[in-house]
Formats: structure tokens, sequence, C-alpha cells
């Protein structure tokens, strides 16, 4: 029997073209492999903002200017302890947390494990903890952050609609937070009563305190005059006049650079004493109801509730860039003297269009047409007043409508008006970081609809698109019968 060499011809298998070529591929798999296996490793700690990418419709974990300048201008250390349960994370935090870290050396996140450590948090506050709450900590000074402060749930319409909102309001309460435990005082406001004021409703109140503002009710004739630290006297929508001696104390504190944030309704006209105040600042009020004649300008089938144009200004200013509207009603307009005293600046900061006209019956008219006594817009709505004195610098916003300040207006634009609020609010208390973050929706934002939009959808949708359907339908009938 004759013998083969076997062992010889596996090995000249391997010799061959196509045992080459298939070896050459094993290789530069293997090769590309222990790439992608390396490339992981190093992306893996690479910050989240390169590596992630924000294709929320909300932008929910891409931070403002604003908190990028304050974490990257950091110069001492800060913690943020994450109280949270393993495997209970909430991703959309995490993620902005990573993108908090990536900015600064300064800021470290570590993550506690509040049923391992039952009492770590202890020694920061005295608030039960609540999962996926923080605690902001820079040396002596902390700040405990709710998990309901970082998550807004409205239910106010809930029992009506079935329907509620929530909104992510993440980097608004962090930021807040490292301004509160970085900065060396805080601003305190003095809400003037006496007079049939409004109350400040309960969720801009909770929304300015998030601002580290302290809001504190200020009687003049009581405490014999102004604090020494009011950063700003409120004045919303007073029924009554001040007094002589109340009117001499705030232009007294004015006119050594106070700061005054006022309301007014034009309901109650009669104030000769505050009217007396703005008069010397350059503004007064114009008689009477604005009505806006631009049906792009003004809530559909309301013509009182006005789109004002947002003028240019730093209150103005983040509402401009983020595309968002304010919504005012029952508002008088503003009139700027001619004759402004040296050095006073008046800044329109809502102006109604030139197709409005304030109806001098006021509350008591009888149509929402122009008549001959009507005066001709444009009005300004909103003014911001500034002049540089020996003290500083005396500051004053006034908004001719109490209505800034309603729930519902403020939810049609989607927050646009308490953002307005709380900007004015932050520029009267030279407080810079409390120019408001706007709280990003995770369900969506409201639509407002104005007349002439209103006109534009009927017509598409109503008339346009079933014609559009019809003569389609026409043509393939009458393609189909040819056949």
């Amino acid at each position: 029997m004759k013998r083969t060499h076997s062992g010889t011809s596996f090995r000249d298998s391997f010799r061959t073209r196509s045992s080459k070529v298939g070896s050459y591929s094993i290789l530069a798999t293997v090769f590309v492999l222990v790439i992608a296996v390396i490339v992981n490793l190093i992306a893996a700690k690479l910050p989240s903002q390169f590596t992630q990418y924000d294709v929320s419709a909300q932008d929910l974990y891409t931070l403002s200017e604003q908190s990028r300048d304050m974490v990257t201008g950091l110069s001492e250390d800060i913690t943020i302890y994450w109280n949270v349960q393993t495997g209970n994370e909430n991703e959309s935090l995490r993620r902005l947390l990573d993108r908090y870290q990536a900015l600064s050396k300064h800021l470290i996140v570590k993550e506690v494990d509040p049923v391992i450590n039952p009492t770590f948090s202890t020694q920061y506050t005295a608030e039960k903890i609540t999962n996926n709450s923080l605690i902001v900590v820079s040396g002596a000074r902390s700040k405990y952050v709710d998990y309901s402060d970082i998550f807004l749930v409205d239910y106010s319409s809930y029992y009506t609609t079935g329907a509620y909102t929530e909104e992510f309001d993440g980097e608004n309460a962090i930021t807040g937070a490292l301004d509160y435990v970085t900065s060396d005082s805080l601003p305190v406001a003095y809400q003037l009563t006496g007079h049939g004021e409004t109350a400040l409703d309960s969720t801009i109140a909770s929304q300015i305190a998030s601002q580290n503002i302290e809001v504190e009710t200020l009687s003049i004739l009581q405490n014999g005059g102004i604090p020494a630290d009011c950063s700003s006297l409120f004045i919303v929508a007073p029924q009554s006049d001040l007094s002589d001696s109340e009117a001499a104390l705030i232009l007294d504190y004015l006119q050594k650079g106070g700061h005054l944030f006022l309301f007014t309704s034009f309901v109650y006209n009669e104030h000769p004493n505050l009217d007396a105040i703005l008069f010397y600042y350059g503004v007064q009020e114009i008689p009477g109801m604005v009505v806006e004649g631009d049906s792009s300008r003004c809530v559909s089938g309301y013509q009182h509730y006005i789109l004002p144009t947002l003028g240019s200004h730093e209150i103005t200013q983040p509402l401009i860039s983020g595309n968002y509207l304010a919504l005012t009603a029952f508002t008088s307009g503003i009139q700027t003297l001619d004759n402004l005293r040296d050095g006073v600046t008046v800044t329109d900061l809502l102006t109604s269009s030139d197709a409005s006209y304030s109806k001098t019956a006021g509350i008591n008219l009888e149509t929402f047409d122009k008549e001959a006594d009507d005066q001709s817009g444009p009005f300004s709505l909103g003014v911001a007043v500034s002049e540089e004195v020996e003290n500083g610098t005396t500051r004053i916003v006034w908004y001719p409508s109490q209505y800034l300040l309603d729930s519902n207006c403020n939810n049609a634009v989607s927050g646009g008006n308490y953002d307005l609020i709380l900007n004015s609010i932050g520029w009267l208390c030279e407080h810079e970081s409390a120019i408001s973050i706007h709280s990003k929706n995770m369900v969506e934002d409201t639509l407002t609809v104005t007349n002439a939009q209103f006109g534009i959808l009927a017509l598409i949708l109503i008339v346009l698109i079933p014609l559009m359907l019809l003569a389609v339908g026409i043509v393939i009938t009458v393609k189909r019968r040819r056949k």
C-alpha cells in the first residue's frame, strides 16, 4: 500500500493565494475590533457633552450661557451630592449633571445612596431627602434641592381638563443653588402693603425665592421708612394712593439709588402721589385701556389680550434669544415725557403695534371698535427707567397691568411672563444670576394662536386641503374611466 504525506499537503494549503487573503482578512478584522474597543474605552472617559448630543426637542441638557459662565468662572471647590438609590437614577438629571461637571475642575458630582448612608444628609439639611435630589456644598454653605424643584408638575387644571404639565427645571435649580453657595450676600426685596395691593401668587413667589431673592412685606408707616437692606421695593396694583409722607420717603429712597418694581391697574387710576413719583422720572400713564388692532399681535378673539413686541434690554434679551412671547391684558399705556432730565434713561420693554388704540372709556367701554376720542398707538406697555446718582443707580421697572402676574396668562405663553418678571427683579436687585433660566417643558409648549394665524390655519385646513384632496380624487377617477 502506498503511503501519502498528508502533513506536507496540509501545510501547503496555507500557502495558497486564497488562504493568504483569508488570513489578511482575519487579521484586519481583529485589528478593527481592537481599535473599536480602545475607542470605546476612551470615549467612556470623555465628558458626555462630547459623546452625547442633545437631540431632545426642548434642549433639556443644553446649558445656557449664564450657567456656563458661572461654572467656568468658579474659583472655589463645589461638590454636588446626588441623593439617589442605586438603579433609580433619573437619566435626564444624570446627563445634566455630567454637563455641569465637564465645565470646571472645581465642580464634582458624587452619588450618595440614602439607603446605604441614611444619615449623610443630616450634616447639611434637616429636610426629608427625596430620591434624585441634590445637596450643593461649598465650604460652610450648602443648599438642598428637592426633586420637586427639579421636576415641576402642575395639576391645577387636572380636575377640569384631565391634563397636567411637567417641566424640567434642573438647570435653573442647580445654577440657583450654585449662586447661593458662592454669594457673599443675597438681596432682600420688600413688598409694600397697606393700600389694597395684590398678593404675589405662590408660584411666582417660589420662583423668586429660587433666584435667591428674599421677599418680605413692608408697611412704611409702621416701619418708619424703607429698610437699609432693601434691594428693591415692590408695589403691586395698589387700590389706593400713597400718603404724602409715604410718597416722600419712596422718592427719597429712589433719589439715593433705590429700586422700584411697580405694577398698576387702570381700574384704580386715582393715585396722584404715585403719579408724581413716576412723572419725576419722566413717565406717565395714558388714561384708558389699550386695545390691539393688529390681529397678529393679540390672542385670537381677545383684542385686549396683547402680545407685545419685546424691546432690546438686559431684561428682555433672554426671552428674545429663546423666541418667547409675553402676554399682557387689561393694560393702559405709558407715555415718556419729552423733557427728561439729563441722566434719566427710559427704555420700552413692551410695545403695542401701530394699529393699537387706547379706549378712553376704560373698563366701561361698550365696544372694542376704535371711536373718535380714542388715542392712537403705538403704546409702551412696560418701561425700564434708570438714572446715575451719587450713591449708585436708580432703577424702576413699571408694568401698567398686574395680569403679567396671572398664572393663566403666563401658561398661555409657556412661562414667558414669569421669566420677564424674574428678569426684571434680577435687574432691579443688580443680581445678574437672577436672570431667569427658562424651565423646559417635558411634554409640549402651549401654542398661542393670534387672529391672523387662526384665519390662515382655518383657510388651509378647512378650505385648501379638502379642495386639493377633492381635485386629486377627481383626476384619478377620470383617468380610471378612460382606461
